[in-house]
């Protein structure tokens, strides 16, 4: 059975009560969804909640969570990478800052790896934790720690690459796997309490094209009316979760208080190779996806999963269809 979403989002406002919120990457999707989902909360239950939103151009906001600023939140527009924060205390703080874009991994994937070890050095370094009864640090890593399986295995926490990893991994998700080390050795230091996710393919309204990222690629080519070029083996599986199912997902652990852990994050039923992500396209777009394939058919198929065990056992479970959740973000592109 589906997690109650308004006794969630109640029980999330009982723990955010009296609370100074920081949220970094408050521009990209995932930062910005769980923004609008606080400002709201912080409207409709009248908790004293203190909203506090950092990213690089605060023209990059979404238009509909702008509109709130004066009243609901506080904006620092700031680089992670060369911060100076007014305020530098925070119960809480959500860490999305990250250049995670697929293509920029291809084309600079050095600075970026060394953008993303910085970065979070850069935070914990720079926050006060005195005074802060029970400061928490939520840090987004990414399903990118885990290599393309050969077989349909689902991948738990513990298969992560690892950071000394001499093989031909991307530095991307070396990075990640550094900053999570760096998060560890943080919080037994400086005395807070974390809890890193690790997701995968989430999509939904405030999707960036021209990403690099496999369904924002595919509508960018139907908005612009141009051929799709896919670059992998069009075999290969993989997960697709859904914003709102992403959002539930990082609410539940906070609610149920599951700190100094990982957690993956993705959707474990929607398992799709690149042939039934189109037709689900087409039957909820009513369209003709046009493409072409850059890699021979024969190439071996890759697989990446999400073991979602842990997740599971707190009562979460994915709610959103892929069909759902294409049509919801197309519309929002096209509508923008």
């Amino acid at each position: 059975m589906p997690i109650n979403k308004d006794s969630l989002l109640d029980n999330f406002a009982s723990v955010l009560e009296n609370k100074h919120i920081l949220i970094t990457g408050a521009a990209g999707m995932l930062g910005s969804s769980l923004a609008k989902e606080l400002v709201n909360l912080k409207k409709t239950s009248s908790s004293n909640i203190v909203i506090s939103l950092l990213a690089r151009n605060k023209n990059r906001l979404p238009t509909n969570l702008l509109k709130y600023q004066e009243q609901d939140f506080n904006f620092i527009e700031q680089d992670i990478n060369n911060l100076d924060l007014p305020e530098k205390s925070f119960d809480l703080i959500f860490n999305f800052a990250s250049p995670a874009s697929p293509l920029y991994q291809r084309l600079d994937h050095q600075n970026l790896a060394e953008s993303n070890t910085r970065g979070i050095k850069n935070l914990t370094g720079t926050l006060n934790y005195d005074g802060i009864q029970e400061p928490i640090f939520v840090h987004m890593s990414s399903g990118d720690v885990y290599d393309q399986q050969s077989q349909r295995i689902k991948l738990r926490e513990n298969l992560a690459v690892s950071s000394e990893s001499t093989n031909d991994s991307n530095p991307y998700s070396i990075s990640k796997l550094i900053s999570e080390e760096i998060l560890f050795k943080e919080s037994k230091r400086l005395g807070y309490k974390y809890l890193i996710f690790r997701p995968f393919n989430t999509y939904g309204p405030g999707l960036r094209l021209g990403e690099g990222r496999l369904i924002g690629d595919i509508f960018e080519s139907i908005i612009n009316n141009q051929l799709f070029l896919l670059q992998s083996n069009p075999k290969n599986i993989n997960s697709f979760c859904y914003i709102e199912d992403f959002i539930t997902g990082l609410i539940t652990c906070i609610n149920n208080a599951r700190f100094d852990e990982i957690f993956n994050l993705g959707n474990d039923l929607e398992l799709h190779n690149f042939f039934n992500l189109k037709d689900v396209i087409e039957n909820s777009l009513k369209l003709d996806l046009k493409c072409s394939f850059k890699k021979n058919d024969d190439s071996p198929i890759l697989f990446k999963i999400p073991d979602l065990t842990k997740l599971r056992e707190l009562g979460w479970a994915p709610n959103y269809s892929l069909d759902y959740g294409i049509e919801k973000t197309y519309h929002s592109l096209i509508n923008a």
